[in-house]
């Protein structure tokens, strides 16, 4: 084997070493390195082939420094360190340091985002384009030469996955920014790149034009932190990680109803998750808080169409009514808040007092060393929870010290979603934070049950109800007449029946 240097066979030391030391004699190889003078069948001339390739290790060592120095410039500077767009985008003509919006992608980035805004998961909107034959990212990239290093393939030109939906889903890069080091090496022998945290990138905003406007960003980011559920019908669930019972404060979920009821219409409907795990038990956490999931989509609707109306329509009074509100509830918190945090700084100083007493204690050998360090542990432990606390608690002080306008937030979405005639996804997110679905009241004789929608921005905001009119105050007492005639029935053919049975046992 013959070549110009050492440096041609490998800069790796170990490698090269074990090559031209073990194997290449193992196996009867003669090699020659013509610049450095080696040949293997002059045992002294490969004396100086160790230190050679020490010298070629350190040299790719220095130059895989310089690299990631000359990356770290460029991307702490705001230039884009990645050579190839993603799917959406291409290179300006003009200047290819800078990406422009591909009008053609671009159209299928924002199908994608209002589909998981309507609550389909990845998977589904990868089926979605499959059957409808959208080229899939890499196909298309490739076969319009916005990326050169791999080659268009014809067997997966329409193969979406899951995983590809999902990571676009989560890109940053389509609300306008750019973000350098989302991956890395962990040393420069590495082939395998390491994802960093989302909190370890370096995002420069406004860089280039977005695609996906940051209300459908943050309404879709929303959604995906809940797993998705699908109906009777095999249609996404909207509602699904927004409906909670007030009593145990845990999710409500939906269950599929596999026979339709009178209306001939499958209705599904939701029950607390407490309930439904410790059915079979004979001890009973929660109770059922039953609810069809069509009637409270129903009133859910019926709730934003009155809120927002209320909102357009009394502007002035609608800020008003809602500052009062989050005056007084930021009182009562901003207090309680402030009494804990003097606690925990009371705490605070309590234990690093206990700490330097400790400290003394052990110097002048008045603890073992075993005490001392089982001590130690458990007061780190508490000090580093407290510290946590504290820092949790200021944040939340902050953010009601420098808490925006959120009215006028408010107002923003209901201007984004005017059409009430159907309730969507991304409407539902945008409008609702959580809905509290109450048990049945029959204390009065009626069949009651209480739903509390809290609205993004303004929290739970009951609207003024003018008073009923004559017409509707008979109305309801016809209807309240209806039911109680209703009920009277029932009791009387209730007790028919039984006499009937009871007749029937006597002669029997």
């Amino acid at each position: 084997m013959i070549v110009k240097d050492m440096s041609r066979v490998g800069r790796e030391y170990l490698q090269t070493g074990y090559y031209t030391e073990v194997f290449f004699p193992q196996n009867d190889v003669r090699f020659i390195a013509v610049s450095n003078g080696i040949d293997s069948v002059d045992r002294g001339s490969g004396e100086i082939a160790p230190f050679i390739n020490i010298m070629n290790d350190f040299y790719l060592r220095d130059c895989s420094r310089k690299m990631t120095q000359a990356y770290q410039v460029k991307g702490k500077s705001g230039r884009r360190i990645t050579n190839i767009p993603i799917y959406g985008y291409r290179k300006d003509l003009s200047d290819k340091t800078k990406w422009v919006v591909d009008e053609e992608a671009a159209a299928v980035v924002r199908r994608m985002f209002r589909l998981a805004a309507n609550g389909y998961g990845p998977g589904k909107i990868a089926t979605i384009f499959h059957r409808e034959k959208i080229e899939a990212p890499g196909y298309y990239m490739a076969s319009r030469g916005y990326n050169k290093i791999h080659k268009p393939d014809e067997s997966k030109r329409y193969d979406w996955l899951a995983s590809t939906v999902g990571a676009m889903l989560s890109k940053p890069e389509y609300l306008g920014h750019t973000v350098n080091f989302r991956s890395c090496k962990k040393h420069y022998k590495d082939k395998k790149r390491t994802w960093r945290a989302p909190e370890d990138w370096l995002i420069f905003e406004n860089t280039h034009e977005p695609i996906i406007d940051s209300a459908t960003w943050n309404t879709v980011q929303e959604i995906r932190k809940t797993k998705r559920r699908y109906n009777s019908y095999g249609e996404p669930n909207i509602l699904t990680g927004l409906v909670f019972c007030p009593d145990c404060g845990k999710p409500m979920y939906e269950h599929r109803n596999s026979r339709s009821g009178r209306s001939g219409i499958c209705d599904d409907r939701y029950e607390c998750s407490t309930y439904n795990k410790m059915i079979k038990r004979s001890k009973r956490l929660c109770t059922s808080h039953s609810i069809s999931a069509r009637t409270l989509t129903e009133i859910v609707l019926d709730a934003i169409r009155i809120v927002a109306r209320y909102a357009i329509e009394n502007p002035r009074e609608y800020r008003r009514r809602v500052r009062e509100q989050f005056s007084v509830r930021q009182q009562a918190e901003m207090k309680e808040l402030g009494q804990r945090m003097k606690r925990l700084t009371r705490r605070q100083e309590e234990v690093n007092t206990l700490i330097r007493k400790l400290y003394e204690s052990y110097a002048f050998d008045l603890i073992p060393e075993e005490q001392f360090t089982r001590m130690m542990a458990d007061y780190a432990q508490e000090l580093s929870e407290v510290k946590a606390q504290v820092t949790q608690d200021e944040q939340v002080l902050a953010t009601y010290r420098e808490d925006a306008d959120r009215a006028d937030q408010f107002l923003e979405v209901v201007h984004r979603f005017t059409d009430f005639t159907e309730l969507t996804g991304e409407m539902l997110n945008a409008y609702v934070e959580r809905i509290y679905v109450h048990g049945r009241d029959r204390g009065s004789g009626y069949c009651h049950q209480r739903i509390d929608i809290h609205f993004r921005f303004i929290g739970h905001f009951p609207v003024p109800v003018p008073e009923p009119t004559p017409e509707e105050l008979a109305a309801e007492e016809a209807h309240r007449k209806k039911l109680a005639k209703q009920k009277e029935y029932r009791e009387r053919h209730k007790a028919k029946t039984l006499a009937a049975q009871q007749s029937v046992a006597v002669s029997a």
